[in-house]
C-alpha cells in the first residue's frame, strides 16, 4: 500500500475537513457555538475534494450541510 497517497490524493483536504469536522462536533456538544465555524470550514473543504473527485453528489450534501449549519447557527443566536 501506498501510504504517502495516503495523505497526498487531495493535498490533505480530506484530512483536514475530517478533523474541523471531529472539533466541530465536540464544541457544538459542548455547547460551543463556534463549532458551527468549524463545521463550515470542515464543508467547505469536503466541498473542494467533492469537486476535486468528480462527486456530485457529495457536493449536493455538502450544500445541505452548509444550509443546515448556518440555519442552527442562526436559530443558536436567538
Amino acid at each position: 500500500m501506498n501510504y504517502s497517497a495516503l495523505f497526498s490524493t487531495y493535498y490533505g483536504l480530506d484530512w483536514i475537513s475530517f478533523l474541523l469536522g471531529v472539533a466541530g462536533m465536540i464544541l457544538l456538544t459542548n455547547k460551543q457555538p463556534s463549532g458551527f465555524l468549524f463545521s463550515a470550514l470542515s464543508i467547505l473543504f469536503a466541498a473542494v475534494v467533492a469537486i476535486m473527485a468528480h462527486q456530485y453528489g457529495f457536493l449536493a450534501a455538502n450544500a445541505v450541510n452548509v444550509v443546515a449549519a448556518v440555519r442552527g447557527f442562526v436559530k443558536w443566536r436567538k
